[in-house]
This record gives structure tokens, sequence and C-alpha cells, in this order.
């Protein structure tokens, strides 16, 4: 994949005190610091001990029983780098090397460690499985990076499929390369024609070995060791707080999703000097822990919690929408901006200053937003990050060090303990498969099943096959390149053989315009494909006019310009042709808003007179309240967004 370039590369190492370091200078010893080759972006985070078990047990069930812990031992210091890729990937540094990578294989819907030389010394000596011995007269080509072609094998581990990670050596047994399989034991040792091993790292000579691991660390001597950078770092976001609470002059509170990143926000807010209310939104799809950790952490500070509850609110709006996707994220806006704009309506009439826990190394969306921003979905919402150039290992250096400040409890959402990489709404689907493989094994966790449910439904309604589900598919409508390969590859069929298509069609309008000789104006008509709800449309209308509505004879207007009649017929009459594709385009974002609203309240939020109200599972216009003044005529749900099929 192309290399995603965020923000500055900063993990460096203090060889002599064995430990990472953000800067130049280790402050424990002085010493200068190496630099460590990472793949960008770089958003490094601590290795925790549920990180070094699944890396240890993949790496045993590869390679043999005790090749993990001796890599990984207990208690070892190490960084985990989330890099690009299909799936969940993250490098593994230790010692100020990147060893290899751990890996979630979407095809094998399994864990996999893909060892650097480095590492394949380390694991060689308890190495069982997993080997390939290379001819001789191979090893002079593979030790420039050539690929071992099947006749070149000497001998091969029982049972390697195509795909298999392996460890590539010479008669000798000393390491020369490591890499994939593309032929199973049976193939090689056969000496079947064709590329027995594909070689991803081969050995220059340069890798460490064993012994120059073995200086002893702690996260405690990381702490010291990077004390006087994250010192600067802190004084740094409290001066950004203050500066900008000055300058944008609205009252400052904290938008807390129960994450690392907004609990880093808020705790240098507390430094900074303020108590600033906290502003939690429970979309109905948060995990237990998290609930739980927002409230602890209101206690543990003192602070309010101005909460918003969006209840079932996707359960009912997926019935509409269809399953969320990574390229078709209307769940975030009915769960969760529609809520805190009624939030900030409600609580914060002049608006709010946010402090959110937004960082460039998360995105290239999050890069692009800058420090200081407005939200055109939330009124009213300023939003500011003071943690905007940090990267995820300078978040738990933050948090490490208030732990210590607050007197040792965890401050901290336990899932980050538990192999989660982000905490967000546990039905994602922005998470990866990895995410979802957690989650379908945890004891007490959130209704697995019902997602499952939901997909089943959906594949039904479609024709979608099981596949579909289980190589996790549905996230996207448009199938990406590296899916679609996958698919390709593995000859998934994502369609049910004989699956009927599904003839329910978006509601769609379809016009012409003309000019009308008689009043030397000019005419747009068209037609919706669908019969329309008159009573809400004519209720919605109220936007840009008060309407006059003929239930008799099924027909609404204002100023008798407009015409809408309940089979569909709309008409829009006026002099200027600008002004009436203009007044169209409001009509038929009104007619979308009053057939497909889910109640989601984005739009409350932006009527001055407080006209909006949620009746009945939808948003209705109070006449006598109504200004007409169409500022609730913003970004909308169910304009934006509609059920879909997915795009083979």
């Amino acid at each position: 994949m192309a290399q995603v370039i965020l923000g500055e590369l900063v993990l460096r190492w203090c060889e002599k005190c064995g430990v990472p370091v953000l800067g130049r200078k280790c402050a424990e010893c002085g010493s200068e610091t190496k630099k460590v080759e990472l793949t960008p972006p770089g958003d490094i985070r601590p290795g925790f001990e549920f990180d070094r078990q699944l890396i240890t047990k993949t790496i045993d069930a590869q390679f043999g029983e005790g090749c993990g812990k001796a890599l990984l031992p207990e208690g070892a210091v190490f960084i985990l780098n989330k890099i690009p890729a299909i799936d969940r990937m993250d490098e593994v540094i230790l010692g100020g090397e990147v060893f290899g990578a751990i890996r979630f294989d979407v095809e094998k819907l399994l864990w996999a460690f893909l060892p650097r030389i480095s590492a394949a010394k380390i694991i060689l000596p308890n190495a069982t499985r997993g080997i390939v011995v290379a001819d001789k007269g191979a090893v002079g080509p593979i030790s420039q990076g050539a690929n071992l072609l099947g006749p070149g094998v000497v001998s091969a581990s029982d049972e390697i499929s195509p795909g298999d990670e392996v460890l590539l050596i010479d008669p000798d047994r000393k390491i020369l390369a490591t890499g994939v399989s593309k032929m199973s034991t049976e193939q090689m040792r056969a000496l079947s024609r064709g590329v027995g091993t594909k070689t991803r790292w081969f050995d220059d000579g340069k890798a460490k070995s064993a012994p120059a691991l073995a200086a002893p660390a702690t996260w405690e001597k990381v702490l010291e060791a990077n004390k006087e950078i994250m010192q600067s770092k802190v004084r740094e976001s409290v001066a950004f707080i203050k500066e900008v609470e000055q300058e944008i002059k609205k009252p400052l509170a904290v938008s807390f999703s129960g994450g690392k990143d907004s609990l880093a926000a808020l705790l240098l807010a507390l430094d900074a000097g303020f108590k600033p209310k906290m502003l939690y939104i429970n979309t109905g799809l948060e995990f237990d822990e998290t609930r739980q950790s927002v409230r602890d952490a209101a206690q543990r500070f003192g602070l309010e919690i101005i909460e918003s509850d969006a209840g079932d609110k996707f359960w009912k709006a997926v019935e509409f929408f269809g399953p969320p996707g990574r390229d078709f994220r209307w769940c975030c806006k009915t769960c969760k901006l529609g809520p805190v704009t009624q939030m900030i309506k409600s609580g914060f009439p002049d608006g709010v200053l946010s402090l959110i826990g937004q960082r460039r190394y998360e995105s290239e969306q999050r890069a692009s937003k800058g420090k200081v921003w407005s939200n055109p979905w939330v009124p009213g919402q300023i939003g500011a990050s003071p943690i905007q150039n940090w990267t995820a290992l300078h978040v738990w250096l933050y948090l490490f060090a208030k732990q210590k400040e607050f007197g040792g409890g965890k401050l901290w959402n336990p899932l980050y303990e538990k192999g989660f990489d982000r905490i967000g709404c546990w039905l994602c689907p922005a998470s990866d498969m990895a995410e979802f493989d957690l989650i379908s094994k945890m004891e007490n966790g959130p209704d697995f099943g019902r997602l499952k449910s939901l997909l089943q439904k959906h594949a039904d309604k479609f024709g979608y096959s099981d596949d579909w589900i289980k190589f996790g598919v549905w996230r996207w409508r448009r199938m990406p390149p590296m899916i679609k390969e996958i698919v390709d590859k593995n000859q998934i069929k994502l369609r049910k053989e004989g699956a009927a298509q599904n003839d329910k069609k978006p509601l769609e309008f379809y016009s012409a315009s003309g000019y009308q000789p008689c009043t030397g104006g000019v005419s747009i008509e068209g037609v919706f494909n669908a019969p329309l709800d008159l009573d809400r449309i004519a209720n919605l209308l109220n936007a840009i006019g008060a309407p006059e509505y003929d239930v008799c004879t099924a027909i609404a207007g204002i100023g008798k310009n407009i015409t809408i009649q309940k089979e569909g017929y709309v008409a829009v009459k006026g002099k200027d042709e600008a002004e009436v594709r203009r007044t169209l385009d409001e009509i038929k974002q009104i007619i979308l808003r009053a057939l497909n609203c889910v109640g989601c309240g984005v739009c409350i939020g932006r009527c001055k007179t407080g006209a909006l109200e949620i009746k009945e599972g939808r948003v209705r216009i109070v006449p006598e309240k109504c200004a007409h003044c169409a500022e609730c005529l913003g970004k909308c749900p169910a304009v934006d967004f509609g059920e879909r099929e997915f795009e083979f």
C-alpha cells in the first residue's frame, strides 16, 4: 500500500537505557537516541500484556512452542505501530528495531505474525514448524532477495499451506530469509515447478541478534526517559487551551467518549485550570466498559456530565438506511450528531467551545482539519483539539504519568488492555475484522447476535451470500479494489445462486423544464417514483413559507407557485429560472425529509425560534412558532443517505 504521511515520525530509541524515546535526547541518561525506521503514518502505542500474549501465541502456532516467549518475554517493553493494510496490522518494535508485524488475515480470519530477519534469528532455535530448507545453489540468489523456486527446496516442515509465513534456511540451519509460502508442503516436497516461497525479508547482515535485546526496561524507565519531552508537550497543549478559550469566548466543555484521547483532552483542561462540563453521547451502541469509564471519570474529577442518549435510534433507523458502511456512515449523523446538536442547543444556547481528542495521526481527514474547526452538522459547536499533533504514545505516556499523580488507579477504559485499538460504537463499520473477532469472543460483551441478525436480514433482502457477512464485505457500499482482489482471488460468491434482485427503489425525482409563453415565466415540473404523504410535506413546507393545503384536491402550494400532488407530481413556476431551480431544490429536500425522516434531531439545533419538535419518532414544525427562514434545511441524513444496494 502507498505510504500515508500525516505527521513527523517521532519514535527513537535509547540503546543505553533500552527504552523508546520521542526526542533526540534521553532524559534518563542524556544519551543521543537512535531513530527507529517505521512505516508511516507512525501512530505508535505501547504494547500491553494482551498484545504480548496474542503475538506470542500466534508465533507459537506458526513456528512451534516457545518461539513467541523467546522473542517477547514477560514484562518486555515493546511498541506497536499501526500501519496501512487491508485489515489491522501492527509493526512490533523491540530494542529499537522493527522485528516483524502482527496482522489479521482477512482471507483466513486468523492472526499471523510476519517475522523479519532479526525475529527469525531469535525464533529459529525453538522452531519446529514453518521451516523451508533451500538447496545450497539457491543461497546466493535468496541472499539478494530472490524467491525460492520449487525445485530448489531440500525439505519443508509438515502442514505448510499456501499463504503461510515461513522461515527460509540453508542446509546448515542458518536464516536466509522470511516470507510467504506459495505452495503446500506436499507440492514443495514433490519439487513442483513455480515459486515455492516468496521472499519478504532477506539477511543483509545488519539485523540484530538476541544479545542486543538484553538491556532491561520498564515503563517507569520510559516515563523518566521522556519526562522533559512530555512536560514540553503538555505545556504547549495547556497554553493552546487557554489561548483558544480567550479567543472564542464561549463556555468550555470536553466532548468525552470514554476513550484515551478524550481522556487526555479532559486532563489537559484540568491542567489548564478549568473545570469543564463533560459532553457524553450514548449512541445506544456503547460498550458497558465505556459507559462505566465515563461515569468513573466524572466522579474522580468531580465534573458534571451532560449526557444525551440516542436510545434505540440506530435499530429503528437501520430499517430505512440499511447497514452502515465505511463509505455510508449515516449512523454517526443520526446516533451522534443529532443528539449532540440538541444537547448544545438546550445546554449552550450561545454556543460552546468543545475540546475534542482528535489527532492528526489517525486519518488524512483529521490531519487536514487543523486544531480549531466548526462542524457543519452541529451549529453552535466550535471544536478544538489540544492533542492534534500527539501520537498515541504521547497520549499513553501522559496517562501513565497521570495515573501516578492520582494514586496509581487505572484512569483509562479497560478495553484498551483487552486488545482494542479504538473505543467507539461496537458495531462501527470502520472497525477492522480483527476488532469484530475480539467482540465475538468477549464474555458479557455486546449483543453481537443482533448485528448478525441485522446483516442476515439485509442479505436475504438483496440476495447476498453468507460470505458477504463472513468476510466483512457488508462494511462498504462500493467495494474497494483491495477487497475486490481478495474476493476474486478466493472465488468468493457475494450473491446467492439464483437470488432475485430487490425491486425496491429509493425515492427519486424525474423532471423537465420549459418556457411558459402565456406568462413569460419558467416552469419546472416532474414526478417522484412513489406516492407522497401530503400531510407530512405540508407541515415541513412551513420551512420556506406558510403553505396552502387543499385536502380535497390533494394539492399543496405556497403563493400558488408550487404544486405538489400525492401521486408524486411536483411543479414550480416563476419568472427567473435560477430562482425556480433553487426553489425546486428546496422542495425536493423537504419531500425527502418528510418521507424519510428518522427523528435524528440534527435539524432542531438550527432552528432559532424553537419551532421544531420530535413527535412520534419524526421531526415536526409547530407552524405558529415558525419564521419560514429555511435555516433548518441544512445537512440531513434523510437527504444525504438512503438504503442502497452493494455495488459489485
